[in-house]
């Protein structure tokens, strides 16, 4: 049982670094990034000429959207509310009059209307131009976000590892961790996105690390023995008339983030809970992956029906003939080799389908994942969550709805899951066994505030 107010001593320090876009990335960024403002060159800290109203206001701005023309310092030229002096107009102006179609019927009038600001500056424009260059790279591109988010936890579990439960190869100490990571979200079209994430920590597999067997591990809790890592690198882009496709296709993403997780409560605290109850099949396989979804097109708000199918391979070099993962092996390092590769059984395949149905305030799913040698639960008691040894399969179910109240109040939202884990050939030694899994959350938004949220829920992992 979890109780996000007042549980754990977990400090999250998150920072944003960007420029405003139009596309909206996935999972973790929530928040809008800062404009970057570039240093103004003194020479161009001159009085407005051209205003807003004006026609060469608008024409101007047509034209330096163009590829090349130097977009951060064009958008921050226009986003003045005083206008646009005359000789940053010329210098911009100049700097795209190879990249403007000589049949362009605005162009005439513009050199017309700035033509003694163009001789006057002939002189210093290579001067400038390098200027503006350099404040160019120095600047944020305006399709791209930064995020940083940096996580350190101190804590423990009292007793934890002690008289054999619940394991004995660990220790009862406080311990003192940290993950660290670095995202870049870059779209090309304002619909798309191409995410790239790095990342370092320290968690050890006890008690809030990262091993698949640990029920104590919190959302935020990788290892990389202090070394860095790519941690995330995939491409999604929308297809159909309406948009009612997405496809996904990466060297490292999680099968998560490419299906819908049908569940309301949002657990900031035990890794278990973001799984919606059902760590069998939405069990945040990590390696190459490639997914498609689809949601009917209906008008926003309005109730739809949302499918999904993908694959992941998240074997590791355990399937090299070490006998273990080394602490440098990465998930999906199967499917990078051809000695296994991404369509072998032995190679860690997860194949994931989903149907579900969304409404304003109720939703309902159910999910099936297929795994092979390699694979896992996320979260299990023991064995149930070892990896799946040569010869074994999972076939793993998940069924879940959750209710929402249409405005906040004093009544909470609800969320259940309810999952089950078929295992083949569970009888070898250390093999992972069929288990089953269930989660109920409560969450009460804006409880004192508009963005306070509270939190409880109980659950039990695959066992």
């Amino acid at each position: 049982m979890v109780c996000r107010l007042g549980a754990l001593a977990a400090t999250c320090l998150m920072g944003e670094l960007g420029a405003s876009a139009q596309f909206l990335p996935a999972d973790d960024i929530g928040v809008a990034a800062n404009s970057y403002i570039p240093p103004q060159d003194n020479a161009l800290n001159l009085s407005s000429d051209i205003k807003p109203g004006d026609w060469a206001y608008q024409a101007l701005q047509n034209l330096l959207k163009r590829p090349g023309c130097g977009a951060p310092l064009a958008s921050e030229a226009f986003r003045r509310p005083q206008g646009i002096p005359r000789e940053q107009a010329a210098i911009l102006l100049n700097r795209c009059l190879a990249l403007i179609p000589a049949a362009n019927e605005e162009l005439p009038r513009l050199l017309q209307l700035l033509n003694n600001e163009l001789a006057i500056r002939a002189g210093e424009f290579p001067k400038l131009s390098t200027k503006l260059e350099a404040l160019d790279a120095q600047s944020f591109s305006t399709t791209t976000k930064f995020k940083a988010d940096a996580t350190m936890t101190i804590g423990g579990i009292p007793n934890y590892g002690r008289n054999g439960s619940p394991n004995s190869n660990a220790g009862g100490n406080t311990t003192f961790n940290y993950e660290v990571h670095l995202n870049f979200y870059t779209s090309y079209t304002g619909k798309d996105l191409l995410r790239v994430r790095l990342g370092a920590g320290n968690f050890a597999s006890y008690p809030f690390g990262t091993s698949t067997s640990n029920v104590f591990k919190l959302i935020r809790t990788e290892s990389s023995n202090d070394a860095p890592y790519l941690d995330r690198l995939y491409y999604q882009f929308p297809l159909g008339k309406h948009d009612q496709y997405r496809l996904t296709v990466g060297a490292l993403v999680r099968n998560t983030e490419m299906v819908w997780i049908p569940c309301v409560y949002r657990s900031d605290v035990l890794d278990f809970f973001g799984t919606a109850g059902s760590s069998g099949v939405y069990n945040k396989a990590l390696g190459e992956g490639v997914g498609l979804s689809w949601r009917q097109a209906v008008a926003p708000g309005d109730p739809g029906w949302l499918a999904s199918l993908n694959t992941v391979v998240s074997g590791s070099a355990v399937n090299s003939g070490t006998a273990s993962c080394s602490p440098s092996c990465r998930s999906g390092d199967s499917g990078a080799d051809s000695s296994f590769g991404v369509f072998n059984a032995k190679s860690g395949i997860n194949a994931l389908a989903q149907l579900g149905y969304q409404a304003p305030t109720w939703g309902v799913a159910i999910g099936y994942r297929y795994g092979t040698t390699q694979s896992a639960v996320r979260t299990a008691n023991g064995v149930a969550g070892n990896p799946l040894v040569a010869g074994q399969q999972d076939n793993s179910l998940a069924f879940n709805l959750y209710w929402r109240p249409h405005y906040a109040s004093w009544f909470p939202s609800i969320s259940t899951g309810l999952g089950y884990n078929l295992v083949s050939a569970s009888n070898a030694a250390n093999a992972a066994q069929s288990s089953r899994s269930w989660m109920v959350g409560f969450q009460w938004d804006s409880i004192s505030a508009t963005s306070n949220v509270a939190g409880l829920a109980v659950g039990q992992p695959a066992h």
